[in-house]
């Protein structure tokens, strides 16, 4: 695992944004098994911690808009 660990110890670059990217990856796919297309979900965002922050960044980055933020 290198979760926690600073870079030096083998900690991986680009750790603080990989869970919010993680789960609108996963998100995707899993629409993906219902036939769903995620441009085509209304977004909504629960908090604004890092991994909201990073999955509402990634989502906009694709040209989509976040519709709330609670």
């Amino acid at each position: 695992m290198i979760t926690g660990k600073p870079v030096e110890m083998g900690r991986s670059l680009g750790r603080t944004e990989v869970t919010g990217y993680s789960v609108l990856y996963t998100l995707r796919e899993a629409l993906k098994s219902f036939n769903m297309d995620i441009a085509k979900q209304p977004p909504a965002c629960q908090g604004f911690g890092n991994v909201a922050e990073y999955a509402a960044c990634l989502y906009t980055m694709q040209g989509e808009t976040i519709k709330a933020i609670f």
